[in-house]
């Protein structure tokens, strides 16, 4: 038994079209999935490669009965993205997504989505992630260095127009073991390529307040409220993401947040 307590989801533009995000409440499963930004302008009937992938696991989910393992249900939905939307018949595109088995009482974590648990937050956030984020900030930190006005700097973003190139590399470590592997739902893999020993799954007890998230909030917290004065506060004080909250992009003019997020509150 599923009960909503609060959800919301959004486009870093405010405009919902844009959004790459999504969220899933059945029976069976509560899932919210992530569609990977695009690096570059490729589009399939109108829609981000992000927004092909999250769209084909959400109705990958609905089918679902809820008995399945994580081994099962994460093949299953990669199988539907390979068979739907290859690369090689399209591009390159990917997703996370972090999902609840509600009959199985299990989280399963595919990428850098997020959740809480009775106040306890879990994360599977990419080392690849953590060296560009650095990076980035290293680079817009030396050009500050040099005199130049931080407006100036930020106006084409050269930060990320200098990591974009290892941006561009990080596919070829997805669903790869190593030091730089990390799991995600991408159209490249085969299904029995996914790197479950780097999925985090997570045991849930019963009567339980479970948070899903996707990684547009920067600081989960266990209320909506509290995840979206956490990030008007980064918004404010570090627009830009390279002094105290560390990213790939910052706040890009005219968006309303860094990031598309996506939010769910429930008991079960």
């Amino acid at each position: 038994m599923i009960e909503i307590i609060e959800q919301k989801s959004i486009s870093k533009t405010g405009i919902e079209t844009d959004n790459e995000d999504g969220v899933f409440v059945s029976d069976n499963y509560v899932a919210v999935v992530d569609g990977a930004t695009s690096k570059d302008s490729n589009l399939y009937e109108g829609r981000t490669g992000g927004q092909v992938v999250r769209d084909i696991i959400l109705e990958t989910l609905a089918k679902l009965k809820g008995n399945e393992t994580s081994v099962e249900g994460v093949h299953l939905i990669q199988n539907e993205i390979e068979k739907q939307f290859p690369a090689a018949e399209f591009f390159h595109a990917c997703a996370s997504a972090v999902i609840f088995n509600v009959r199985k009482r299990c989280i399963w974590m595919v990428g850098d989505c997020q959740a809480c648990v009775n106040g306890k937050k879990y994360t599977n956030n990419k080392i690849i992630d953590d060296i560009n984020s650095h990076t980035r900030a290293m680079v817009l930190e030396a050009f500050i260095m040099d005199g130049n006005p931080e407006s100036e700097i930020l106006k084409n973003d050269i930060g990320r127009e200098m990591i974009m190139p290892f941006l561009k590399l990080q596919k070829k470590f997805e669903n790869k073991s190593g030091y730089f592997g990390y799991p995600v739902f991408n159209n490249v893999s085969m299904p029995e390529d996914v790197l479950h020993s780097k999925i985090v799954n997570i045991d849930i007890p019963e009567n339980a307040e479970i948070v899903l998230a996707s990684d547009g909030y920067p600081e989960l917290k266990p209320s909506l409220k509290e995840s979206e004065e956490e990030l008007a506060k980064i918004v404010k004080e570090d627009p830009f993401c390279y002094k105290t909250y560390f990213s790939t992009k910052g706040l890009k003019k005219g968006n309303v947040s860094f990031d598309d997020r996506t939010y769910i509150r429930f008991k079960s």
